[in-house]
């Protein structure tokens, strides 16, 4: 499902939630009614952009993919101000453990990303930190396990609310 994409992930516990009601949870607009084939994927606009979402349940979890075309994502660089303005308010509304975007076509494949998971249910920052996504959310509760800092110094990092925001990088290179 990568096909020149990058994407937002939301880790999410059990819940009974269409993926239509989360991602207009998660700010997402013109959601349509359901998918259109059996790639299960929504058509919305998030970030400013069109877009496609899913939910993908495995075990107590789910998770929450929306997906942006590589290309919408390099014309909003270098700042990137719509997709981490997107990205910063779903993660306040749904209140993730953790959250990433990925910013390489690779990573968003649902498999790949699927990966993270063990990281998330073992409350283990540091892990999420060290795969460097374009930008890491990590909840206050997950960041509260950690003995030490779980990220290195040579990345951006602020606040949000209930959790703390991590870019792979600094300035001009922060979503690398």
């Amino acid at each position: 499902m990568s096909d020149n994409r990058v994407a937002a992930a939301f880790f999410l516990p059990a819940g009974p939630e269409s993926a239509r009601q989360l991602l207009i949870a998660a700010g997402a607009a013109d959601v349509a009614d359901g998918p259109t084939d059996i790639s299960q994927l929504i058509n919305c606009r998030w970030a400013g952009a069109s877009a496609q979402g899913m939910l993908d349940r495995r075990g107590a979890q789910r998770l929450l993919v929306i997906f942006l075309r590589q290309s919408t994502f390099l014309a909003m660089l270098p700042g990137g101000a719509d997709l981490l303005t997107a990205f910063t308010e779903a993660c306040e509304a749904l209140r993730p453990p953790a959250a990433v975007v990925v910013t390489h076509p690779h990573q968003a494949d649902v498999d790949q990303l699927w990966r993270l998971s063990g990281a998330v249910l073992e409350a283990d920052a540091a892990r999420l930190a060290r795969e460097r996504p374009g930008l890491l959310y990590v909840s206050d509760e997950i960041a509260a396990y950690q003995d030490g800092p779980w990220y290195t110094g040579d990345r951006e990092a602020t606040d949000a609310a209930g959790g703390t925001l991590v870019f792979a990088g600094q300035d001009d290179k922060r979503w690398w």
